[in-house]
């Protein structure tokens, strides 16, 4: 995870757990997202925007479905694109 990234996440989560994530609401929406990948086996584009120092960033997560046979789902991979605004 990139310095800036983590600056307007307000926390690292470097090799830590969706349920580690540091709000209710963040951890909630985290949660969903990867359960709906698992579940649906599809990747899921989720665009946003947070204000943070009274600026507006926006972001787009790419989250992808992995397996190691095929089927089921054994590994997301995620990537994320922040731009300031």
């Amino acid at each position: 995870m990139g310095t800036r990234i983590v600056e307007r996440v307000t926390a690292d989560m470097t090799g830590r757990f969706a349920s580690e994530t540091p709000t209710a609401q963040l951890r909630q929406a985290t949660q969903q997202a990867y359960g709906r990948v698992t579940r649906e086996g599809r990747p899921l584009l989720h665009r946003g925007a947070r204000v943070f120092d009274g600026r507006t960033f926006r972001y787009e997560i790419l989250r992808l479905p992995l397996s190691e046979d095929g089927r089921p789902v054994t590994m997301i991979l995620a990537a994320s694109l922040h731009n300031d605004a």
